[in-house]
């Protein structure tokens, strides 16, 4: 039968497939294999992602297994911070939202994972932090629950 319709779903899977099998998307950008939501979620929980900002300055992230996220670091002009706020795993992306850094604005990232070396990458596929994730939280971390976020903010 020519011209027979085919569900609007099903053309878009075809699309998303398609798109993936021609080697678009994060993992082509990045030059790896991005890490999916139930990977990224094992690797985070109740850990501690140690690393560097791709400016070269120091950042600590624990993400507690209720989804409150700490971090604390130097800014781009040396200056030590501290925050807390909430993360989740959304579309094969690590988010976080924080009560002052980034001016509460989610952010939502690519994760790699190669032996210890953890990085995580912008929405274009721009590195965006590296380093290691290590088994529970750092020393000097205060654990309050963060407030919850506003909606529409």
């Amino acid at each position: 039968m020519i011209g027979r319709a085919v569900p609007l779903g099903a053309a878009l899977l075809g699309a998303v497939l398609l798109v993936s099998a021609c080697g678009f998307g994060p993992g082509a950008r990045i030059g790896q294999a991005v890490l999916r939501s139930g990977d990224i979620e094992r690797q985070v929980s109740n850990r501690t992602f140690a690393g560097e900002t791709t400016s070269g300055a120091p950042i600590e992230v624990f993400f507690h297994t209720d989804g409150v996220v700490y971090i604390r670091g130097e800014g781009s002009a040396g200056i030590p911070f501290q925050d807390r706020g909430r993360w989740w795993v959304q579309w094969d992306r690590l988010c976080t939202r924080y009560e002052r850094v980034r001016g509460r604005k989610a952010t939502c990232e690519w994760v790699t994972l190669e032996g210890r070396d953890f990085r995580t990458y912008t929405p274009a596929g721009d590195l965006s932090a590296r380093g290691e994730i290590y088994e529970g939280a750092p020393r000097g971390i205060e654990r309050r629950p963060a407030k919850p976020p506003t909606v529409g903010s």
